[in-house]
């Protein structure tokens, strides 16, 4: 199991630390393609480097979202439960 560092801003990192909020979506590129399930990601809220939260990736969704420009591939962490 590996731990992954990502920024986070401070709406949505409120939200996964209050439980309101339960997946994030991030483009899935070369550093997203490293991450597996039980692995663990520490959001670092992008107002204070220093409120961080640590959570277990429990699924991963790949979804393919249609753009006007272009078909991107993005996938989800499914958030269940705080470490």
């Amino acid at each position: 199991m590996k731990n992954h560092m990502m920024k986070l801003n401070p709406s949505p990192f409120k939200m996964i630390k209050e439980g309101n909020k339960t997946i994030e979506l991030r483009l899935y590129d070369e550093k997203r393609k490293m991450i597996s399930v039980g692995d663990t990601i520490t959001f670092v809220n992008t107002a204070d480097s220093y409120d961080t939260l640590c959570v277990k990736v429990t699924d991963l969704f790949l979804v393919h979202l249609m753009s006007y420009i272009k078909t991107y591939h993005c996938w989800n962490v499914v958030i269940r439960r705080k470490i």
